[in-house]
């Protein structure tokens, strides 16, 4: 048997299928999976899209930790875990086969569920009893199927093989027993940590709230990057490192700063705002991360001056690997988005395009002196009022006042991105502000500028001891701008700075 397993396990992994065939495997056992639901429960309908997103997500999740997981233990490659999950993937259908079996042959129709707090009472003992099953402790089959018990006779089954399966699979890569045993353990408590996502949710939520899409969405999220860590390791380790954290932290802070004042001007803040607005952040930081890659591509000979550290100038990354990762940052970014909330897919969308017709052909907007950055002070404004409107505050009505100043301000502050690139740009004829007048006085012309926008902060602000504080950070905001030895570091943590003492301010 063992031998058999041993096979059967090597001639999935090196198979040399592509993946989109074994991604095809995967869609169509949940397709079914939801399918059959239908009829053995009659709990869902089938034109219920909400739910089969509910399961789809569900599978998404939980497969993604089990690749990752199990990778983990057995040190083995995720490219061959994938390949074995995924062929095996179709034992989900037997769920609902078993318990429609038992509907129509014993007339003992069942309850597929989660095990919750309201219904199951304590978590534990759920856990030590495979679910709460009566198995051994109670032979009255009524029992056993009784509704509400959670999960049902049939998904109780369906564990088991899959547990039997994985145990053949760790035991075939680790030859030790000892360690088959804990790799299964940590798998059956993966599945009942899924299987029992109320309760969970209810350490967060009182009371416990059926939202459970944004929480698969944001395992799933957490799974992916773990996978593309994993798989690509060396590339990862770039690629993280290219992020610009700061600057990153500029929009995820404008975003925070417009739902804070929309709560200042009557917003409502509710948990399910949270749910939303972690997605919308993820969707931030996945856009965000797409146009990173598209400048690098595109300014591959001005970094070669200005930004040699940048990753397309190292060995362990090709431009081909970059510009698919350009693609699923921008898939995920709309994906996330979308979930989050149609307004926010279309000023993620926005964004992006914004700082695309920014930095790349033809229209490349950066060559057009000082209003270059007129685009990305239009995705800092998209951002404040997308997080105004996530606490219910009408964005309509916000007048012109906060708008004028945001974009103007920001066409005019931005500019100092610009001094990093000094080098470059002038080489490549990029006809940047400290390009036409100089280095040393486009330092000092932005600094005065920087600090009239610190001046005219006050439109935002209603406490004068904060204003005064803001007036504060300006000034050394002049200071860093005109140092000889300037960093760009420096400077964008005091933008960060101002902006967080915005933010408190608005508690004050």
């Amino acid at each position: 048997m063992l031998k058999f397993a041993d096979r059967l396990i090597k001639s999935v992994e090196d198979s040399d299928y592509p993946f989109y065939y074994y991604l095809f495997v995967f869609v169509f056992s949940i397709v079914v999976r939801n399918f059959l639901e239908v009829f053995a429960y009659g709990e869902i309908q089938i034109s219920s899209w909400y739910a089969h997103l509910h399961y789809s997500t569900y599978y998404l999740a939980l497969v993604t930790w089990f690749v990752v997981i199990i990778s983990a233990l057995t040190k083995q490659k995720i490219n061959s875990v994938y390949k074995v999950v995924f062929t095996f993937i179709p034992v989900i259908i037997i769920c609902p086969i078993i318990d429609l079996v038992a509907l129509h042959a014993f007339d003992l129709k069942q309850t597929l569920g989660y095990l919750s707090p309201e219904l199951h009472g304590a978590f534990f003992s759920k856990y030590f009893t495979f679910f709460g099953s009566s198995i051994g402790v109670n032979l009255n089959i009524q029992n056993f199927f009784k509704p509400n018990m959670g999960p049902s006779m049939g998904y109780r089954l369906e564990v088991l093989f899959v547990l039997i399966g994985f145990g053949f699979y760790f035991y075939s890569k680790t030859k030790n027993v000892f360690k088959t045993f804990n790799a299964l353990l940590v798998s059956y408590t993966l599945i009942y940590f899924f299987c029992s996502t109320p309760y969970v949710i209810s350490l967060i939520t009182r009371p416990y709230s059926p939202q459970l899409v944004p929480y698969y969405l944001f395992l799933l999220f957490i799974g992916l990057v773990l996978i593309f860590v994993m798989r690509f390791p060396k590339q990862a380790k770039i690629v993280f490192k290219d992020f610009r954290w700061l600057r990153l932290g500029y929009f995820e802070l404008l975003f925070i700063f417009g739902a804070v004042y929309g709560l200042t001007k009557g917003g409502v803040f509710k948990l399910s705002i949270l749910y939303n607005g972690i997605f919308a952040m993820i969707a931030i930081a996945m856009a965000w991360k797409h146009a990173v890659v598209t400048n690098n591509m595109v300014d591959i000979e001005i970094d070669k001056i200005s930004n040699p550290e940048r990753p397309l100038f190292s060995e362990s990354i090709s431009q081909n690997f970059y510009s698919n990762l350009a693609w699923v940052v921008f898939a995920i970014a709309l994906i996330y988005a979308l979930y989050s909330s149609l307004l926010t897919f279309t000023f993620i969308l926005i964004f992006m395009m914004n700082y695309f017709i920014y930095s790349a052909p033809p229209l490349r907007l950066k060559r057009v002196t000082v209003l270059s950055k007129l685009p990305i002070a239009v995705n800092s404004l998209l951002l404040v009022l997308l997080g105004a409107q996530y606490v219910g505050y009408d964005i309509m009505q916000i007048g012109w006042t906060i708008p004028v100043f945001i974009l103007g301000a920001g066409t005019v502050i931005l500019n100092i991105i610009d001094l990093k690139d000094y080098k470059g740009d002038k080489i490549a004829g990029i006809k940047t502000l400290p390009v036409v007048i100089g280095l040393k006085p486009a330092k000092f012309w932005m600094a005065v500028l920087v600090f009239l926008a610190y001046l005219f902060s006050f439109i935002f602000m209603k406490n004068n001891a904060a204003y005064f504080i803001v007036i504060g950070v300006g000034v050394l905001q002049f200071i860093a701008i005109n140092r000889k030895n300037y960093s760009d570091t420096l400077v964008i943590s005091l933008m960060l700075l101002s902006i967080l003492i915005g933010i408190s301010e608005k508690f004050i």
